[in-house]
């Protein structure tokens, strides 16, 4: 049964000796979805409470005061004590007291094991449980041993100091407490030796068995095993001191062994050449449990690099591996780059020498027919500027001298792609004026507004083709070549579904044309037209190009007058 009992007390005065009875329990999670009241998933458990010991022993008839709290310090709004496990027997007499509230008293005078489950509930609404097991009972004393610490038990690093809080419970009064190291793999002590909190050193490691004994007023005894394990610090294998050429790349490996977790596992740099900027690469942990860094010297000398590593209990240990950078030529690095036609981009070369670049170049290898590109500006520093006229693949070689006179060279690639879902490209092999044209769908004739080119269609934004309230249907004539030899481009970036007809006007001289006709996203033509001869004031009516369910596009390959082209499609 349970009745009301007196307020809880922590220090009770029984036959003039003072007995201290803390109230301890488990730390463990409950989960918060489908929690205590039924409410909602409130998410993963955060909440963890501290109740102190699991295991209690209090005399009979003396009370136990229980008491929780939030490991991380969160304040409480809610929380209860329940009996969720009493002794076999069938009168049962203890109280528990306030009713499910926090703290709690016990006090029994029914002998043996009680379970106690606190539930409780912080700000953030999160829940968590804790469990207590209390033994009630009369005449001989009770030795509770320490509790695990971690996991793994009680557990130390080695000479590291370990505080044994054990715990003598007795119905009349304890007379003494002792410790005794039972076993182990070298000497260890336990400092005080006659008191229930002590300190546990030990330098050897391995598992150490220890006793906790107590004595009670009435030269009664109990006593309790504990056992503590001493790790070891960690123990390293690093990769030896080794040379290497400047600008070439150093791996370097720590295989740490401990049988703890890693608080730290890391490489540092701690002494380079002066004038290096250079930094390490972290790898980080591989399958084999080692770890791996990489090195890039980038001046001649000597570079060191360390690893340490520290367990959960502090414990560290420390490798040092060096590294003799020698001469070497320099290396160059050079980038890919995808844009648009007519966009300039920016090309950084990036070089390492063992001292300093003295000459930098850039020429401009290949580009795609048609292309009247210069190479880069400026052409003799590491970072420069680059504008593909027309689409395709551009080939330019950077190449740097360093003060020792040893040179060294790349390849940068810009891959000019036509994302426009049509764009026309012409370019002719003479020096001639031939002009790019492209009619709308709903065009009868050439050389009017239904027709992009040269007289309504420059930069865009003055021929409204399809939604009229829409630009990215509109055409758009980026480069008109009147004294060369080409390239010039129409684009429409979203054309309207229909069919667009592509002509060329040979508005001066003569000259052998080729066409490239793009349907958006390509690198190379869909299609190639050419070369073909267009005399002085002819008109070619070069394809068609139907938008719709994606992009057809159909040869049309006749020659004309202009007059022609004039009055038809």
């Amino acid at each position: 049964m349970c009745r009301h009992a007196s307020p809880p007390i922590r220090l009770l005065l029984a036959l003039g000796l003072m007995i201290t009875v803390v109230g301890c329990g488990s730390r463990t999670s409950l989960k918060s979805d489908g929690g205590l009241d039924g409410s909602v998933d409130l998410g993963p458990p955060e909440l963890t409470l501290d109740c102190g010991r699991r295991a209690q022993a209090v005399p009979l008839g003396q009370p136990l005061e229980l008491f929780a709290q939030a490991q991380d310090g969160a304040a409480l709004v809610s929380g209860r004590w329940l009996v969720v496990d009493t002794p076999p027997v069938m009168d049962l007499a203890f109280t528990l007291e306030p009713s499910e509230a926090n703290p709690a008293t016990f006090v029994s005078d029914t002998l043996g094991d009680f379970v106690f489950r606190f539930e409780g509930t912080d700000g953030r609404g999160l829940r968590a449980s804790c469990t207590v097991t209390a033994e009630v009972f009369v005449d001989l004393p009770r030795a509770l041993c320490p509790e695990p610490s971690s996991p793994l038990g009680l557990i130390t690093g080695a000479g590291q100091p370990l505080t044994l809080d054990a715990l003598a419970v007795d119905d009349r009064g304890v007379a003494g407490v002792s410790w005794t190291v039972l076993e182990g793999p070298g000497p260890a002590e336990v400092i005080p030796a006659d008191a229930q909190v002590a300190t546990f050193v030990a330098n050897a490691a391995g598992v150490y068995r220890l006793r906790f004994d107590v004595v009670d007023i009435d030269g009664g005894t109990d006593a309790c095993e504990v056992t503590v394990e001493v790790f070891a610090p960690p123990t390293l294998d690093c990769s030896a001191d080794t040379e290497s050429r400047v600008g070439r790349n150093v791996e370097l490996r720590a295989l740490p062994t401990s049988r703890l977790d890693l608080a730290v596992a890391a490489f540092a740099l701690e002494a380079r050449p002066a004038g290096s900027v250079t930094a390490l690469v972290d790898g980080g942990r591989q399958p084999d449990g080692s770890y791996i860094t990489m090195l890039r010297p980038d001046r001649v000398g000597v570079y060191e690099v360390s690893f340490t590593a520290t367990d959960t209990l502090g414990q560290t240990a420390r490798c040092t591996t060096r590294i003799d950078a020698t001469p070497v030529a320099p290396t160059v690095t050079c980038p890919t780059i995808e844009t648009r036609p007519l966009t300039t981009v920016e090309l950084v070369g990036l070089a390492t020498d063992d001292g300093r670049i003295v000459g930098t170049s850039w020429t401009l290898v290949s580009q795609p027919r048609g292309s009247a590109v210069r190479g880069p500006v400026p052409a003799d520093a590491l970072e420069t500027s680059f504008t593909p006229d027309i689409a395709g693949s551009y080939v330019l070689e950077l190449r740097v001298v360093d003060d020792d006179g040893l040179a060294a060279s790349c390849t940068a690639t810009v891959l000019a792609i036509a994302t426009e879902g049509i764009r026309v490209e012409i370019f002719w092999e003479s020096n001639a004026d031939m002009d790019t044209h492209l009619l709308n769908p709903e065009g009868t004739g050439w050389f009017n507004r239904d027709d992009c080119y040269y007289a309504n269609c420059i930069g865009g934004d003055r021929l409204n083709w399809g939604d009229p309230d829409r630009s990215d249907d509109d055409p758009s004539l980026d480069i008109d070549d009147t004294d060369g030899f080409g390239p010039e481009n129409i684009n429409i970036d979203e054309p309207a579904p229909g069919t667009y007809r592509v002509g060329v006007h040979a508005f001066s001289r003569s000259g052998e044309v080729t066409v490239n006709v793009y349907c958006g996203g390509r690198e190379e033509p869909d299609q190639t037209f050419g070369p073909r001869n267009v005399m002085n004031n002819r008109f070619w009516r070069v394809a068609d190009v139907s938008i719709g369910r994606g992009c057809t596009i159909r040869e049309i390959d006749t020659i004309a007058s202009r007059a022609d082209a004039e009055r038809r499609r």
